[in-house]
């Protein structure tokens, strides 16, 4: 039955649950809950102890407008032992209920330091910060201990075996018995996974022209016909770029795999794959280029698929084949190149003849596609896009960063990202970061004082984007930025108020080249203030360090 469903929350960091335990993992250590009881004291005992301490504190709330009303010293002297006597009431109840709920748990394992948790028959493992434990599920005592280097992230149990696996890239694995000392395994990187020979040069001089050429070195790059990876793997070498090859044949794919990963380099920044070409998303690619037509001359993967994955605004395909490759196997055939990328719709392609064949076709803006430049929208306010492209129904194309932890959360109304040109600029707690809007690169972030905006419904946007610059007003300024490198342009200064009062960058936008702002009041503190005085280290501070004027929304 539906209507028998209960729903959960508590501030902790992992959760377990059996038929009638279960162990949390909060960061002050482990707890072992008693469902039943739970059930049984949070249903009855302490809902009337919330209804008892919200009337005390009606009560206390009324003698406080009395005492307004009176005159605070006055008022004070009538009410102040009336306040004192509902403050100790509310702490006696404070206690009661800390100690009601003491009383739901079975056990608890007191640790700071963990943060990763796992059960496996009666033993949970847990670990944390240079830490693994074992505890026995049913009295909370510690079978035992052992020191690791990094932090604990992921834990799992296998053939008897607990395996640990840790932030700094270093994995435990842990069994029944004593040893005197861990056997520890280094694999070993090889630098060099191909071996030298004729085609080393040819690799590495490729590479290093598709780089110079482009001017691309971080992103996505896909490499066609990818073979062994020698080009892929050059190109890791010389680059930052996430590296994808596809390969037909299943003999050059595990000769890739097998090499790329004694190099370190396989899946963290190259993978080889029998995908076809068709499987691949849309306009994900910064970088396209082919190993089989450098090596062999061949043209086989089809350009229509090719220029669909390129990205738009900025993408780059870039094909041909050296001189000296040449020599040793089928020439590349410019006007078959040229043909084969006309065909797919890409820009009429640049020609560079000098030691080789070498094309580049750069992708343009994508026809139809809007833009999003102010907080609603563009200076019309029309909270919608001239986008002709985007049609249900939709998918997921890419995700990742920035994710929360440095973002204004939604119930502050904050200001909404802009968008133009293919890059994303978003606004957290005085910072801006840009990421490509095709694939999710990460491009650039600065850090700016007072580049935070809540409650934009009031203030309204304080970001705009135009072809040229990201506008950002934070306090008495506003920084034009460079959209491509975050840096600074020009910095715009609030004109003077004609009262001589102060103010600040309010609604901010721009059309036809006219920077536009409003002026605003200052703010009665900056967006920190409030957590700085009720956070300290991340975590909450206790009710007797807040100041008295918040403690009781604080409570």
């Amino acid at each position: 039955d539906v209507m028998d469903d209960m729903h959960a929350w508590f501030p902790g960091i992992d959760l377990i649950v059996t038929p009638d335990v279960s162990y949390t993992l909060t960061e002050n250590g482990i707890y072992a809950l008693d469902r039943e009881k739970y059930l049984i004291i949070r249903g009855s005992k302490l809902n009337v102890l919330a209804k008892e301490r919200q009337k005390l504190r009606d009560k206390r709330s009324d003698i406080l407008k009395k005492i307004q009303e009176t005159g605070l010293e006055t008022g004070r002297r009538i009410y102040n032992p009336l306040i004192e006597e509902i403050e100790k009431k509310l702490v006696n109840l404070a206690e009661e209920e800390k100690n009601l709920k003491t009383s739901m748990f079975r056990w608890e394992y007191l640790n700071e330091k963990l943060c990763s948790l796992i059960l496996a028959g009666n033993i949970l493992f847990a670990g944390g910060e240079g830490i693994v434990i074992a505890v026995d599920t049913q009295s909370g005592k510690e079978l035992w201990k052992s020191e690791i280097q990094g932090k604990a992230q992921g834990l799992a149990v296998t053939d008897g075996n607990l395996f640990v696996s840790t932030d700094n890239g270093n994995i435990y694995c842990f069994a029944e018995g004593k040893t005197s000392r861990a056997k520890e395994i280094i694999p070993a990187i090889n630098p060099s996974p191909y071996r030298r020979d004729r085609l080393t040069k040819i690799y590495e001089s490729a590479a290093e022209k598709i780089l110079k050429e482009t001017g691309i070195n971080k992103g996505y790059c896909l490499v066609l016909g990818c073979g062994t990876g020698r080009l892929a793997f050059e190109l890791a070498k010389q680059s930052k770029m996430k590296i994808i090859g596809i390969e037909e044949d299943t003999k050059k794919i595990n000769s890739a795999k097998n090499r790329l990963d004694s190099a370190g380099l396989y899946g963290s920044r190259v993978v080889v794959e029998q995908w076809d070409l068709s499987m691949l998303p849309d306009y994900f690619a910064d970088l396209i280029v082919s190993d089989e037509m450098m090596i062999s001359g061949e043209i086989k993967s089809s350009s229509e698929e090719m220029f669909r994955v390129l990205k738009p605004y900025r993408g780059v395909a870039y094909f041909g084949q050296s001189a000296e490759a040449s020599k040793r196997a089928k020439s590349l055939e410019l006007q078959n190149l040229l043909g084969w990328l006309r065909n797919s719709g890409a820009p009429e392609p640049e020609v560079d003849e000098e030691n080789g064949i070498w094309v580049k076709t750069t992708r343009g803006k994508l026809e139809g596609a809007g833009s999003w430049t102010e907080q609603y929208g563009n200076p019309q306010n029309t909270a919608s896009s001239e986008d002709q492209l985007v049609k249900g129904p939709l998918g997921v194309l890419w995700y990742g960063e920035p994710g929360s932890e440095r973002m204004v959360e939604r119930h502050a109304k904050a200001a909404s990202p802009v968008s133009i040109n293919g890059r994303i600029f978003i606004q957290g707690e005085e910072v801006i970061m840009a990421y490509d809007a095709f694939n999710g690169t990460f491009l650039w972030e600065r850090k700016i004082p007072g580049a935070v905006r809540a409650r934009a419904d009031m203030d309204g946007g304080n970001l705009a984007a135009t072809e040229h610059a990201l506008f950002v007003a934070a306090h008495e300024k506003c920084y034009g930025l460079d959209p491509e490198t975050g840096e600074t342009i020009r910095i715009f200064e609030i004109p003077e108020s004609p009262d001589g009062s102060p103010h600040r960058w309010g609604y901010v936008s721009c059309t036809d080249n006219i920077l536009y702002g409003s002026s605003a009041t200052p703010l009665i503190r900056d967006y920190f203030t409030l957590r700085e005085i009720l956070i300290q280290n991340g975590k909450w501070r206790d009710a007797d360090e807040i100041p008295p004027q918040y403690r009781e929304e604080y409570e």
